[in-house]
């Protein structure tokens, strides 16, 4: 937990681009980065999980979401890899939010290259 919020919460607050402040603002970016780092081992473990399956939307959606917490981690290239990843793998599921999402997402990638 950070700053006594479950990573559900984290992962509401990534979405919505904010990120929760306390206090101890030194305890909390380490804490944060703790539970992210976390975060982003379950998230190329899940994708393992999916990519066994073979099932595209939710490799898409793990692709987007290691692209995310890669970029908030200051891992830039791994950010932009799997950016990119994520929508060529949803584009071979078709229109829907998530692909939508993956384009927003690669957007962002790109701008942080400017």
């Amino acid at each position: 937990m950070v700053s006594g919020q479950p990573l559900a919460a984290i992962d509401e607050c990534l979405d919505r681009g904010v990120l929760i402040m306390d206090g101890d603002t030194v305890g909390f970016r380490h804490d944060l980065t703790e539970q992210l780092a976390r975060a982003r081992d379950s998230k190329l473990e899940a994708l393992a999980i999916y990519e066994r399956e073979q099932d595209a939307r939710s490799i898409g959606a793990a692709q987007r979401w290691l692209s995310r917490l890669s970029w908030v981690l200051g891992q830039n290239a791994d950010s932009e890899r799997y950016a990119a990843a994520a929508v060529t793998t949803l584009e071979s599921v078709g229109p829907g939010p998530e692909l939508a999402m993956a384009y927003s997402n690669l957007a962002r990638a790109a701008r942080g290259r400017q």
